[in-house]
């Protein structure tokens, strides 16, 4: 690999490894086959000037973008052909959303209810929990208009379950007819428990990294912890390579316990890969099922790092299907933060991950200056941020 690509994938790691991660140098994926106009990007914040030091924390630049939030957006692109192909690529279809906002009779959100939608045959197709304002996404139809046995994904009604009560709504629609306000008499359940995963692509060389990483940590979560002195902070970390490396996975469980995270991420070094896909799915499947995610949290968050895709075969979409409704289930987020050697097609992955489990898109920009080319998402504007800040932001916005 030129010493160019390898000086810039080590500035890239400065930043992202403000999760504590590590982001890997690979060869060069070639150029997409997709056409995209650069969008404007607002509140455009420059580097730091100069090198970075290892005592300096946020200089790579990111945006973030909420599909969710841009739904008529969304739509907007679904109907070009390019982009309408990607739902048929990894067999994601969000096409059926129904949107709720949950509260009780006194007008206060209610967070960490599980919800259920079901068909007429009482079988169920999608589950959500409610987050902190209250608000859960389910789906019908997700992987296709009939279900893996045949039964039917029309959505029929919505059961609500909280405190051990139950409750049943019938008079349901999807967000074309706006966002359903449900109301139900529990009181609220106060948790303080904040769970946070980070899954990150440990292929390509990590050379003297690992210092960045150690002050981008200790920078967000000092930060966090203090901006919520109260919460209950768990994290845990989970690296991948890929098959036929020296390991395919390599496990830290969501522990309070910073320091040890802290001590085994330092004793980390990253190799292997090869090959442009990587076992995306082993390390989110190591993260969901292997973790004891809190049964009761005011969020539960899996940011994902990567800079190229799961391989693209029939077993390994079934399994990355069946990691995302999971983690809707258990009410975990799954934020995906991309670099720089994704396709549109690795993107639009990572857009339905978000989507389909509540949480947000982030990606890496140009605007710092530093390294080379991102790709642009297929996105309207947004707002450019330091990488640090920007989590720190996503995180207290989930907790607040």
């Amino acid at each position: 690999m030129s010493k160019y690509l390898s000086f810039l994938k080590f500035f890239l790691l400065f930043a992202v490894v403000s999760i504590f991660l590590f982001s890997c140098s690979k060869e060069d994926s070639g150029d997409s086959d997709f056409s995209l106009e650069t969008p404007t990007a607002d509140g455009i914040i420059g580097g730091s000037g100069g090198e970075p030091s290892q005592n300096e924390a946020g200089v790579i630049t990111a945006g973030e973008w909420k599909d969710l939030d841009n739904w008529e957006f969304w739509l907007q692109i679904m109907r070009n052909p390019d982009w309408q192909k990607m739902k048929d690529y990894w067999d994601f279809y969000p096409d059926h959303r129904y949107s709720v906002i949950l509260q009780n009779t006194q007008n206060q959100a209610i967070n960490d209810a599980l919800l259920v939608l079901k068909n007429a045959e009482d079988f169920t197709l999608w589950q959500a929990r409610t987050d902190n304002v209250g608000a859960a996404e389910l789906w019908a139809g997700l992987y296709g208009e009939v279900g893996l046995f045949g039964e039917s994904t029309e959505a029929a009604y919505l059961e609500v379950i909280h405190n051990n009560e139950t409750y049943r709504f019938e008079d349901i629609h999807p967000i074309g007819e706006g966002k359903m306000e449900l109301k139900i008499n529990g009181s609220l359940s106060l948790h303080n428990r904040l769970d946070i995963s980070f899954v990150v692509d440990a292929t390509g060389s990590m050379g003297d990294e690992m210092e960045f990483l150690k002050v981008e940590l200790l920078d967000v979560l000092n930060r966090v912890k203090n901006n919520t002195p109260n919460i209950d902070l768990r994290i845990g970390a989970t690296f991948y390579r890929d098959e036929g490396d020296e390991y395919l996975t390599r496990d830290f469980p969501l522990t309070n316990n910073v320091s040890a995270i802290l001590n085994s991420i330092g004793n980390q070094s990253s190799g292997g890969g090869g090959d442009f896909p990587e076992a995306v799915e082993r390390g989110m499947s190591l993260a969901l099922y292997k973790n004891d995610w809190s049964e009761m949290a005011t969020a539960r968050l899996m940011f994902v790092l990567l800079d190229a895709p799961p391989h693209h075969t029939p077993v390994v979409t079934r399994e990355l299907q069946e990691i995302i409704q999971e983690a809707s289930a258990k009410g975990v987020k799954v934020i995906p933060i991309t670099a720089s050697g994704i396709d549109k097609e690795t993107e639009f992955l990572m857009r339905f991950f978000a989507i389909s489990t509540n949480g947000t898109y982030v990606f890496i920009t140009n605007h710092s200056g530093v390294g080379g080319d991102h790709i642009e998402p297929t996105i309207g504007q947004y707002e450019v941020e330091k990488l640090n800040d920007l989590l720190v932001r996503l995180i207290g916005e989930y907790i607040e």
